[in-house]
């Protein structure tokens, strides 16, 4: 169950099945190396017209 701890497992695992668990987890670990920036990039892109405004205002009221 995803979530449990090893002890939670049984004590002898399908070999191919824990082979699949760990190339999927591996696959998953680099697909969140590549998404993280792009991630990153797109609440940049969010925040960048709030972060105009405020600049504009702060220069207007100083």
């Amino acid at each position: 169950m995803l979530g449990s701890t090893a002890g939670d497992c049984g004590a002898d695992p399908d070999p191919t099945l824990r082979e699949l668990l760990i190339y999927e987890r591996e696959r998953m670990s680099q697909k969140i190396v590549l998404l993280t920036p792009n991630r990153d990039a797109i609440t940049r892109y969010i925040q960048a017209p709030d972060d105009a405004a405020t600049r504009s205002h702060q220069l207007r009221a100083g």
